[in-house]
């Protein structure tokens, strides 16, 4: 099927024209475009600037950047790190990766995100660090009262603002609050890079160079009173995690119009969830506001058979993913890596056989993941509420016909 929504098309004129300014300095300059250029600092003050203090660095990938973020704590092995229950795989890897083991907070009631309540639970006199998720472009309602509980305890609280690159929280930031953050900028997320891309950011000068020598071998890349090529001049083991100049072009670009981005997408949701309400239809909308980043939106089912619905809806050309695989709980390559008894006491239950982050669970199997983007429009929200009316209407007569 052809689909009749419009793709994302997140390289545009302005990607394109930061690719031809990369390619016209260098041939200029008779020199080959490597990394740590002029083009990826200026991607870096630009973020900054972003959030109008503070440094970023520049990576390879989102999971690149959350793991150098929690090198830089310099966390000793075998510590424990509390990371939201509903995430990509990358920001669990990288706790393994750092040699840390993880501890899985359950979501807040009826979210995919946690709250203060489940991270106060998890916390344990094994708690190196935090790691706040936010997620579909949702920012964690209590962040601030997360990042004052760790700063008292000072545990450290690194932001994963993947999903949510330009969220805030009355009028502040995510990535903002916590002593670092970190975000990926693949292709596919609001602020992208063109390919596979991630950042860090802090207002710490200190943890922002071990950052940077975690990026590149060790190295003390902001020195200039030393050999660069010699590696005997490094601080510690590393891995290349550099990042280039053409991605950091386009990432320039597409921070540059990363606020309309977000309010373009957000001004579909108030128009889909009006033109929903006046349908009378019984799908809702997962509730958001004007803090929201939004990169998904997770629609509740009215049916108890919420796949069949979601696949009904699929099968009319809705662009959707009927049940989102990214709840930690399910996956059994890092289940036996996981400690699981810190949060027993109130999320899971006062057993270790207890269910699982039963929040997330709960959200994840009462609602599907509906995909959109800044292009589209009022037309797209007629034919998806158009498609939402209708199936609830099929799936109704046919549950009548089974009553009989």
């Amino acid at each position: 099927m052809i689909s009749d929504f419009p793709p994302r098309k997140a390289f545009g004129d302005d990607e394109r024209d930061a690719i031809d300014e990369v390619s016209t300095y260098y041939r200029y300059h008779d020199a080959d475009p490597g990394y740590n250029g002029i083009f990826q600092d200026q991607f870096e003050k630009d973020l900054a600037n972003f959030y109008g203090k503070g440094e970023a660095v520049a990576v390879n990938s989102g999971t690149n950047a959350l793991y150098i973020a929690l090198c830089a704590l310099s966390l000793k092995e075998g510590r424990e790190v509390i990371v939201s229950p509903v995430t990509d795989s990358g920001t669990v890897h990288a706790i393994l990766a750092a040699n840390l083991v993880p501890v899985v907070a359950d979501a807040a009631p009826g979210s995919y995100n946690t709250n203060l309540e489940q991270v106060r639970d998890c916390t344990t006199d094994q708690t190196a660090a935090v790691m706040l998720v936010h997620t579909a472009g949702e920012p964690v309602a209590e962040t601030a009262a997360i990042a004052e509980m760790c700063k008292n305890a000072a545990i450290p609280l690194v932001e994963d603002v993947s999903q949510a690159m330009g969220a805030h929280i009355d009028g502040r930031f995510v990535g903002s609050y916590g002593t670092l953050a970190a975000g990926s900028m693949m292709y596919r997320k609001n602020l992208q890079c063109g390919g596979s891309g991630g950042f860090v950011y802090s207002t710490d000068p200190d943890l922002i160079r071990r950052v940077m020598a975690h990026r590149d071998r060790g190295k003390q890349t902001w020195r200039t009173d030393i050999n660069q090529n010699d590696p005997g001049t490094g601080l510690f083991p590393a891995l290349n995690h550099n990042f280039n100049e053409w991605e950091s072009a386009i990432a320039s670009a597409s921070l540059k119009r990363l606020k309309k981005t977000n309010l373009d997408r957000l001004m579909f949701l108030y128009a889909l969830h009006e033109k929903m309400q006046d349908a009378k239809c019984g799908s809702l909308l997962h509730g958001f506001h004007t803090g929201y980043a939004p990169f998904y939106i997770p629609v509740w089912s009215p049916f108890q058979d919420k796949v069949g619905f979601a696949k009904a809806l699929k099968a009319k050309g809705i662009p959707l993913l009927e049940h989102y695989g990214c709840v930690v709980a399910d996956w059994l390559h890092v289940e036996k890596h996981i400690n699981w008894l810190p949060n027993h006491s109130y999320s899971e239950g006062a057993v270790p056989w207890a269910s699982r982050s039963p929040n997330a669970r709960t959200t994840r199997d009462s609602t599907f993941n509906l995909f959109l983007n800044e292009n589209y429009d009022i037309w797209h929200v007629r034919r998806i509420v158009q498609a939402i009316k209708d199936t609830e209407t099929e799936m109704e007569a046919r549950g009548a016909a089974r009553r009989k």
